[in-house]
């Protein structure tokens, strides 16, 4: 009986095997079928540089029009062709919007340089080309690179003329929020500089030397607009401002500071860049400062301490320079640099990681600063620390010499020592919640501009039913120091002027462009372990034996590291192989343990 059963059950496994081969290939063309109508990808990337960002996908749903992408290309680059993978980044990103956004986004590519229509449009949008006369195979080279975009929605287009890689996907977001915001946010500034000269036609802009912050307007101009305001006045605040920058405040007067604490009251954000020296250029002669600001801080606990900060991180200055004879034989200036404390260098640990505005900084210098003591702040206020200086700072009178000789470095050096053991200073916070107006109960202070006569002439008691208090959530920061913004410090370094687009977008309520802007461009610094040891251990060494020690020191503990890091990588993943074979290994030996069961069929047992 057995036999006559063993071909039937033969058949039976061969045509379950048949079904199955027919299952697994009518799977197979439904997950290709599939595939081509959806969308998978991984982006296995540290912060999905190759995926949209979240602020860019917002602002794609807020679309309620067709959005029109023009991306002016010329397809020959021959000689150029080390373009060629900058030119995919850009087609695959077009392409990533049109199927995210669908029938709301369209994408058209033309090239001016065989379609005169399309060159006229370039011009008319101002998008102009780009020569490569040098690059060159052959007889052939490139006589200019168009790649640029225009965006087109409803009726208003936004351009932009030339796009890089790294910084596209920010550019096509911050244009596009433009689009559909229809007005851009408006960000009021108050100092006491010179006013703006009227623009005349056809004469470029001056500005005027004092006006030492007018970078920094223009670098806020080209995600706001920026409008000069006065606090002295009945209406001071417009509500329209997004937030309202206080540029080194000087002699505020009472009606200044009422109208600021009304609009911090009213929900506002606000910027305060605070100094107690005020510093000219290129001379470094200091002036005393009274911002007249003091005691409005100190009411919502927060105080400008009257000292500068000396932090052992400084920045590396130019203090002398010596001539040195190279192996030619020939005479060669070498400069010499020190460590200006009066500079602090912030790094990581000192850039606050879990707040939008610092969090995607490497580095951040600040000049003259000074550091800031937190009290208690009012009920329903949070504190938080933007930027602190290192373990080894300490605060210096304001009279101290800011000269950069090497004589008065070092006996700045021995000053801040002979003060005791150094610490962190904070030198940036920030409030935010529901601020209670300091003026509640108290009488209003008159406008005292002269040029607003006619606001003196308000009902009595109409001021009184405006006043303000914790009416919506407000934001103050304050720095300890303003000389970070200045025109010329703007020109010199990056760093400043990422920091302060952060900022200005945090204020803004637009945290979430912080991260596409600095998306990929912040550092990854290899561990320093030779330095790490002297700030650990040589902070303190005067002497040369104490430096020499220092130094061995440190050699040593840089090269133990170098090793231990050398071993483990060797070693490894021969470790991790070893591991998983014994794991293999120790699974085959229980399985082989188990008492083997054998299967018999029903109709076997009868044989």
């Amino acid at each position: 009986m057995a036999q006559s059963e063993a071909p039937t059950s033969a058949r039976s496994v061969h045509r379950q095997a048949w079904i199955s081969a027919l299952l697994v290939a009518l799977l197979t063309l439904c997950v290709v079928v599939l595939s081509q109508r959806l969308r998978w990808r991984l982006d296995l990337t540290e912060e999905n540089r190759y995926s949209l960002a979240p602020a860019t996908l917002q602002l794609l749903d807020r679309l309620e029009d067709r959005l029109d992408l023009v991306l002016y290309f010329n397809q020959d680059i021959e000689g150029a062709e080390a373009l060629l993978p900058v030119r995919l980044l850009i087609q695959d990103f077009l392409d990533e919007l049109a199927a995210y956004g669908g029938d709301k986004v369209v994408v058209r590519t033309v090239d001016p340089t065989t379609d005169l229509l399309a060159r006229q449009d370039a011009e008319h949008a101002k998008i102009a080309a780009v020569p490569f006369q040098e690059l060159s195979v052959g007889a052939l080279s490139v006589a200019e690179l168009y790649q640029g975009l225009e965006m087109r929605y409803q009726d208003r287009s936004e351009v932009i003329p030339f796009i890089r890689p790294e910084r596209m996907e920010f550019a096509f977001a911050v244009r596009l929020a433009s689009l559909i915001e229809k007005q851009r946010p408006v960000i009021g500034f108050f100092s006491r500089e010179p006013p703006a000269p009227p623009l005349m036609p056809g004469i470029p802009p001056r500005t005027p030397p004092d006006r030492i912050f007018e970078d920094l307007r223009n670098a806020v101009g080209r995600r706001f607009a920026v409008r000069d305001v006065e606090l002295d006045r009945l209406e001071a605040v417009d509500q329209d401002l997004v937030a309202l920058v206080v540029a080194q405040p000087q002699n505020m007067t009472a009606r200044e500071v009422f109208s600021l604490d009304q609009y911090l009251a009213g929900g506002g954000h606000v910027l305060v860049l605070y100094d107690h020296l005020k510093v000219a250029l290129p001379s470094w002669a200091p002036s005393p400062v009274e911002s007249g600001l003091d005691a409005w801080l100190n009411g919502l606990g927060l105080a400008v301490g009257k000292r500068l900060l000396w932090d052992e991180r400084g920045n590396p200055i130019q203090v002398d320079s010596r001539v040195v004879e190279t192996q030619s034989g020939q005479q060669q200036e070498v400069p010499i640099f020190l460590n200006y404390g009066l500079f602090p260098e912030l790094q990581d640990d000192s850039l606050n990681q879990s707040n939008p505005a610092t969090a995607f900084l490497s580095q951040l210098d600040l000049l003259w600063a000074h550091p800031l003591q937190i009290r208690e702040v009012p009920a329903g206020v949070e504190k938080e620390v933007l930027l602190q200086s290192s373990k080894r700072s300490w605060a210096l009178p304001l009279d101290v010499t800011l000269s950069t000789s090497p004589g008065n470095l070092q006996a700045l050096k021995a000053h801040a020592i002979s003060l005791g053991p150094g610490r962190s200073y904070p030198l940036a916070v920030a409030l935010s919640g529901s601020f209670p107006s300091q003026f509640l109960g108290k009488e209003i202070p008159p406008v005292t501009n002269p040029e607003a006569e006619e606001e003196q002439t308000a009902p009595p008691g109409s001021e009184a039913s405006a006043l303000r208090s914790a009416e919506g959530q407000g934001l103050l920061v304050l720095i300890g120091d303003s000389d970070l913004f200045r025109n010329e410090v703007l020109r010199q370094s990056p760093a400043q002027g990422s920091f302060a687009e952060n900022l200005f977008d945090w204020l803004g309520q637009n945290a979430d462009l912080i991260h596409l802007r600095m998306r990929g461009r912040k550092d990854r610094e290899i561990r320093n372990f030779y330095q790490e040891y002297v700030e650990e251990e040589g902070a303190f060494a005067t002497t040369d034996e104490e430096k020499r020690e220092v130094d061995r020191g440190a050699t040593r503990y840089q090269r133990g590291r170098q090793r231990q890091i050398a071993w483990l990588l060797v070693l490894g993943p021969a470790v991790l192989v070893l591991g998983l074979g014994l794991l293999r290994w120790r699974w085959r030996q229980k399985a082989a343990a188990k008492p083997y069961q054998a299967q018999f069929t029903s109709g076997s047992s009868t044989s």
